[in-house]
């Protein structure tokens, strides 16, 4: 039987694509090899358009865009409210670039992000200044530490010094979760332990999206399923992401709600543990699907960070087609975790 992921995808490739959507669809979705003529020919394509220009020509020269986060913000790149907005008022931070980058589809080797990448050692090693000063003083050091490794692990999976700052987290995560549930108590104990600093009242960065998007493929499997269960039955959302009790699904299809929720589940999906944990929410997507094929996240959806892929939205086929190849690859996650949780399962 056709995977109907793969027959979407092969739908939308034959129809007029911008050059960025055609290579996150080939790369993402359908997986051309790396050295295939077709997917080299999309990226060179794809690194011409004049969004990919623009994000490397605001660039400073020392690799970042000036803030951290937004200005104003202490952690977390968004500021999008659900109404559209361009490139040039969501893009006011290193962080919102570095997203920006990659769902332009930069590869780590590309020239601009090769400088962030050295960016983000200089404030992981300490040789930056943090840039913010709202999060710069020694009580919220870990947390510093925390956040830029996070993204300098997203430009380089294996960087040594990024491992390293997860370490620390790891071990945090593996005593909170000891005896099968998150103590919290124990939690603060061994968070002061490891970091000499007690943690902020009324937060634990270990459960927030930068300890997601660090941590893949690192915790153990048990652990890895413990604190999977936890943000989504037991917290609420995901913080710097989504406010919401994982549990709920978003009351209306397309909204501001619905994109904050895709993206906590696009972090989700990378954990093998949220497998059969998402598999409503799978159901759910495959549900908003339109009657002709594809899905349209509106101008909701227009957060000038994750969409849009095409130069514009004013052709509505634009629209749909960044839409489906976003939710087509959250969807291909949200079955690999599936079955790779299935593989794990079995063999333990």
């Amino acid at each position: 039987m056709p995977d109907p992921i793969t027959t979407l995808a092969v739908r939308l490739l034959d129809e007029k694509l911008d050059p960025v959507p055609r290579y996150r669809l080939l790369r993402d979705v359908l997986h051309e090899p790396e050295e295939s003529a077709d997917r080299q020919s999309a990226y060179a394509a794809a690194m011409q358009t004049e969004q990919v220009l623009w994000l490397s020509a605001a660039q400073l020269p020392d690799g970042s865009w000036g803030h951290f986060h937004p200005a104003g913000q202490t952690a977390g790149y968004r500021t999008h409210a659900g109404r559209p907005q361009t490139a040039t008022q969501a893009v006011r931070s290193t962080e919102a670039a570095l997203i920006r980058a990659l769902s332009l589809g930069m590869e780590a080797n590309h020239p601009t992000l090769a400088r962030l990448r050295q960016y983000l050692e200089k404030l992981l090693d300490g040789s930056q200044a943090w840039p913010d000063r709202r999060i710069s003083d020694k009580s919220q050091a870990p947390e510093i530490q925390l956040m830029a490794a996070a993204r300098l692990r997203q430009l380089d999976p294996e960087h040594p010094d990024a491992l390293a700052a997860a370490a620390p987290w790891t071990r945090l995560l593996t005593a909170a979760f000891d005896d099968g549930t998150f103590n919290a108590l124990h939690y603060m104990d061994v968070y002061e332990t490891l970091f000499g600093e007690p943690a902020i009242q009324g937060t634990t960065p270990g459960l927030s999206a930068y300890a997601l998007i660090l941590l893949r493929d690192l915790l153990p499997f048990p652990v890895e399923e413990r604190l999977i269960r936890h943000l989504v039955f037991h917290n609420r959302g995901i913080a710097w992401i989504h406010n919401r009790s994982m549990q709920h699904l978003p009351l209306d299809f397309p909204s501001g709600e619905a994109v904050r929720y895709l993206e906590a589940l696009e972090l989700l999906a990378a954990y093998p543990g949220a497998g059969e944990l998402l598999e409503e929410a799978s159901d759910w997507l495959w549900d908003q699907m339109n009657p002709g094929g594809g899905w349209d996240l509106g101008q909701a959806g227009h957060d000038g960070v994750i969409l849009p892929l095409s130069g514009s939205w004013r052709p509505r086929r634009a629209r749909r087609q960044d839409s489906t190849i976003r939710i087509l690859a959250l969807l291909q996650h949200l079955q690999m975790s599936c079955d790779l949780r299935r593989v794990i399962c079995h063999n333990r």
